[in-house]
């Protein structure tokens, strides 16, 4: 009896083992893609800052059918973004990827429920470019802004000062109320002062401003945007551009600057 309840127990414990050593080999074999992730650039072409609560959302979709929907592989939310360009970092699961398929990056900045910016051409994704992809949008106009004609009156961001550009990320701003008071940013101070305005004829008076050190290049620029304003005789807008441009008295563009709603 001692012998079989020996032999037993050393068959259980022989098939356990056994078992066992069946099983660590399956496990080791089991297949593990880790995420692959792309990255880059939301893009857009205005130079204006989002609104706070903005989103940007990024998709990678299957594009491979004319006939049908795209089909959302994956996506990211980008929360805040203060402007152009929006950086995004992307994850997916490779083992989602179909080779025989087509794919494209898309994004959309959002205000809210309402579209700021979206998608309108083919970004291709997972070709021969690699991970990184920059994706550029477009504004979209809602219904009220496309009624609306601009008027001097408002928020405006420089594009060129003096036909010397501006620096990139640098928000140099210029915002004039009805009652011709004027304030905003020289890219890195603030400023205030007041602006007569006739027609198409604009002076404006001296500016009170902060004294922040800032970077040279930086300081460089406001020093400029400020000497420019200074000799600013009259405007024009271009509606269809939504550009504001500032001259001189000889009708020499000083200043372009894009309209910059809040």
């Amino acid at each position: 009896m001692l012998t079989s309840s020996l032999s037993r127990r050393a068959f259980v414990v022989a098939t356990s083992t056994i078992g066992a050593c069946i099983a660590v080999p399956a496990l080791a074999d089991a297949p593990y893609t880790a995420d692959v992730t792309l990255e880059g650039n939301v893009r857009y072409r205005e130079r204006m800052m989002l609104p706070r609560g903005s989103r940007t959302v990024v998709k990678l979709v299957d594009v491979s059918r004319a006939d049908a929907p795209s089909v959302t592989i994956a996506s990211a939310e980008i929360a805040d973004a203060a402007a152009s360009p929006v950086p995004y970092k992307l994850s997916y699961d490779p083992n989602l990827i179909d080779k025989r398929a087509r794919y494209a990056l898309q994004a959309t900045i959002y205000d809210g429920d309402r579209m700021l910016f979206t998608t309108t051409e083919h970004h291709p994704a997972l070709g021969e470019d690699g991970t990184k992809t920059d994706i550029f949008v477009q504004r979209i106009a809602n219904e009220a802004e496309a009624d609306a004609e601009l008027t001097l009156y408002g928020r405006w961001l420089a594009e060129d000062i003096e036909g010397g550009g501006v620096i990139d990320r640098a928000q140099t701003t210029l915002e004039i109320s009805q009652d011709g008071a004027v304030h905003g940013s020289g890219g890195c101070n603030r400023y205030s002062g007041s602006a007569k305005i006739d027609g198409d004829k604009l002076a404006f008076g001296a500016l009170a401003s902060t004294n922040m050190a800032c970077a040279e290049a930086l300081m460089n620029q406001e020093s400029k945007f400020h000497a420019a304003l200074a000799k600013v005789a009259s405007f024009s807008i271009d509606q269809e551009k939504s550009k504001l441009t500032l001259k001189d008295a000889d009708g020499k563009a000083l200043v372009v600057l894009a309209a910059n709603p809040e």
